[in-house]
């Protein structure tokens, strides 16, 4: 042993034993004095009563819409109770919700509203505690509502926790480095003719980011109808109360509704706890709701409750993934820039496990969400102008204050649309048009700034919004910009989605999403003129992110029958989908009892709806099939089925005996098909008639006359789909009717046909929805 080791050790042991415990008694009051302010801010051990009411009056009650979220949290610590009411100054709440991280539209309300000090301190009892320190101690909080309520538990549940904030800044000298900008908001380059030009970078050194409190708790209703209640928030540190239905605390009594606990079954650890630095993403805990049974109109309330996970469960709760979801702003300006921090929730929204939403990345499109799915840049003299909106992502998407913008030229990005308040459902499409479809050759369907009662006759349900102010230029190239915030023009900002060819020629664009950007050679070929026809529209074949004007994303499209358009438009100039989906003509039909691969079909059905089998009194006049789709967003093209045609034979006529497969004939939604047995004057549009005598005379023998296509007395007629086998390998039947009875050879009559006056010509109509009796 080293002799400086040997006389170290002897100096120790003849140091006083007193000295030694005073000094251990020192070393452990400095850790209680370094750990105590964490304790005495965050909580004390007396169970905490945070009410949540509504602005200004704290008894003011709280609506919840159905299956809808309302978030509570705190602002900041320097935010006064003045600055955080709605009226007659809105301004101040609007800047709270930001500092919270809560995108305005999503119902955010600051706690607590009503405080007996003007300053909201960590001392004050009103305030709710730090919930980073609540959850790493260990505690339960419970959703409490008034004890003459008529709600039941789990009516209305915490959701989502943004957790680990409070005073998650705490670098004094934090770096955040941005690209620079001159007074205009544009780039500088530090080397302009680079391929891409590289924009100058400063570094900004964040003093002072103390306190940035954006802890919140997200509620969601899980009823389907609107819910008043006056709700209170109890936080009840180092003790775990387990499914306890009443709570009696601070001199009342109290209804839980929901509970979090992390000390059940020994204390464990809310996911999404948040680091400690401005590069640090915050991100919250959400929990594993099963949203699509919750909502599901034909289960019952039990069901609803199961898809609820336990709340003081651990794996009840995960952490929002950080390559994905964020629907959230958190952001500080220092000088003229504006600094983005990375905060990773989705406040007022659902979640959806292993669905991605949004990117983090700061310069990319979120081509994931509502897309540009289709357009008509219409050039002929009608002048019909629209454009679909389609959301690609799982949940609903609410447009209010989203804009459709134009870029025409450089610097030239100013609002075309601006769209209502309306909640677009997931895969649901909107049609944007320029005219009334009563005016135009567009079909009718729901104008959403009408009520839902107001449906027009055809009974179509696509979805459309008429904007006047939608007029694309026929003579030049122009990008679409879809920006889910209002006064964003010229801006690298809240664009959801991108479309067209106007990447001008004049060396680099100078309008977001293309800043700096030589022309891309991958440019999709619209022409000279983007999206502009007399007879063609554009639909989009991908969604993916950054890609709305790449040439493998879009194609041209021409007629689909008629799809979109009313019944008399002129199929020359009705191209696209408008209201539908790209490809919503199909080509098959879904057997659900033997579904087969590749089987799209499965919305309606195909029936035989009407039957004109009178011949008249001579025998000259149009026999005729009518066939009816009753799908009301899906068309049919019958190309490859197959008819068959039995009759009953005797001695006054002959009659057609055999089948035929169709040539392109597409079956519109809502919509009927005639089959005639030859061309005769008729008001329908020539795209709802099928001339058998013009295309099948030879299968069905009827160049031999008077050969019948129907006898009036006795048939059967059987519609198949041979594209589409069952199990067996039979092909599907679609529909068949008649009174014939078919055995090979043998043909014989059940029944007899119905007959209202037999001196008079008369056809055969389908009684849908009519329990059948036999006779």
């Amino acid at each position: 042993m080293p002799q400086w080791l040997g006389q170290k050790r002897k100096i120790i042991c003849m140091l006083p034993r007193k000295f030694v415990f005073l000094f251990l008694t020192l070393i452990i009051l400095l850790a209680m004095s370094l750990y105590f302010p964490r304790i005495t801010t965050a909580q004390s051990e007396e169970a905490r009563l945070i009410p949540l009411s509504g602005p200004p009056e704290p008894e003011i009650s709280q609506i919840f819409p159905a299956h809808n979220f309302v978030i509570y949290g705190r602002a900041g610590a320097t935010v006064t109770d003045r600055d955080l009411g709605t009226e007659p100054n809105p301004k101040p709440l609007d800047e709270a919700r930001r500092a919270a991280g809560i995108v305005s539209g999503v119902t955010y309300r600051p706690i607590p509203y009503a405080l007996d000090t003007e300053q909201i301190e960590f001392g004050n009892p009103n305030r709710m505690p730090n919930l980073e320190t609540f959850f790493e101690f260990g505690g339960t909080v419970e959703l409490l509502t008034t004890a003459d309520t008529t709600l039941e538990k789990y009516d209305i549940i915490m959701s989502e926790l943004m957790w680990g904030v409070d005073q998650g800044l705490r670098d004094k000298t934090g770096t955040i480095t941005v690209h620079a900008r001159d007074e205009d908001g544009n780039l500088i380059f530090n080397d302009p003719t680079a391929t891409p030009p590289v924009p100058k970078e400063i570094d900004l050194h964040i003093p002072l980011l103390l306190s940035q409190e954006v802890q919140w708790i997200e509620f969601y209703n899980t009823t389907d109808r609107e819910i008043t209640a006056d709700l209170s928030l109890l936080f009840t540190p180092f003790v775990s109360h387990i499914e306890r239905e009443i709570v009696e605390t601070h001199g009342d009594t109290y209804v839980v509704l929901d509970a979090l606990s992390t000390l059940f079954g020994g204390r464990w650890e809310l996911p999404g706890k948040s680091g400690r630095r401005p590069s640090t993403a915050f991100v919250s805990a959400y929990r594993n709701i099963d949203y699509d049974t919750v909502e599901n109109p034909d289960l019952d309330r039990d069901a609803h409750l199961a898809a609820i996970p336990f709340g003081s469960y651990e794996d009840s709760w995960e952490k929002t993934p950080d390559d994905g979801r964020r629907n959230t702003v958190l952001a500080i300006i220092v000088g003229r820039n504006l600094v983005n921090l990375p905060y990773i929730a989705t406040p007022g929204t659902k979640h959806v496990p292993e669905v991605y939403i949004k990117s983090l990345k700061p310069a990319a499109v979120s081509s994931n969400k509502v897309v540009i799915n289709e357009v008509r840049n219409d050039t002929s003299r009608a002048n019909i102008d629209w454009i679909e909106l389609k959301n690609t992502s799982s949940r609903a998407v609410d447009l209010e204050e989203w804009e459709l913008g134009i870029v025409t030229n450089v610097g030239q990005d100013k609002v075309l649309v601006d769209l209502p308040p309306y909640e677009l459902g997931r895969g649901e499409i909107l049609l944007i048009l320029n005219q009334h479809p009563h005016f135009t050759d567009l079909a009718e369907g729901v104008n959403i700034e009408e009520a839902e009662e107001h449906l027009r006759p055809t009974g179509l349900r696509h979805k459309y919004f008429v904007s006047e102010a939608l007029d694309l230029p026929a003579n030049k190239q122009f990008v679409l910009l879809l920006r889910s915030e209002i006064n964003q023009n010229g801006r690298d900002a809240a664009i959801e989605d991108y479309a067209g060819n106007g990447f001008f020629s004049d060396g680099f664009t100078q309008f977001w999403p293309r800043v700096a950007q030589r022309r891309p050679i991958d440019v999709a070929d619209f022409g000279n003129n983007t999206f502009a026809s007399r007879d063609q529209a554009w639909a989009r074949l991908r969604y993916e992110e950054d890609d709305g004007h790449h040439k493998d994303a879009w194609e041209v499209v021409e007629t689909q029958g008629g799809l979109g358009y009313a019944a008399g438009a002129d199929l020359r100039y009705a191209p696209g989908t408008p209201g539908y989906e790209n490809n919503a003509v199909k080509t098959q039909l879904e057997n659900k009892k033997f579904p087969a691969p590749d089987v799209e079909y499965d919305d309606g059905e195909i029936s035989i709806s009407e039957i004109m089998s009178d011949p008249g009194p001579n025998g000259n006049q149009v026999q005729w099939i009518e066939l009816y789709n009753s799908s009301l967003t899906q068309a049919i093209n019958l190309k490859g089925w197959e008819l068959e045609i039995h009759n009953l034979e005797d001695e006054e006529r002959t009659y057609v005996e055999g089948s035929f497969a169709f040539e392109d004939a597409i079956l519109l939604p809502n919509q009927a098909l005639l089959l005639v047995s030859e061309s005769a004057a008729t008001d329908l549009p020539s795209n709802r008639v099928y001339d058998l005598y013009r295309r099948h005379r030879r299968e069905l023998g009827l160049t031999r006359w008077p050969r019948l296509l129907l006898n009036p007395t006795a048939f059967y007629l059987k519609l198949t789909d041979p594209a589409n086998p069952n199990r067996s390998g039979d092909d599907i039947v679609v529909d068949e009717v008649g009174n014939l009875k078919v055995e090979g050879v043998t043909r014989s009559k059940e029944w007899d046909l119905p007959q209202v006056n037999p001196e008079r010509r008369q056809s055969l109509v389908r009684l849908y929805g009519k329990l059948f009796k036999p006779n």
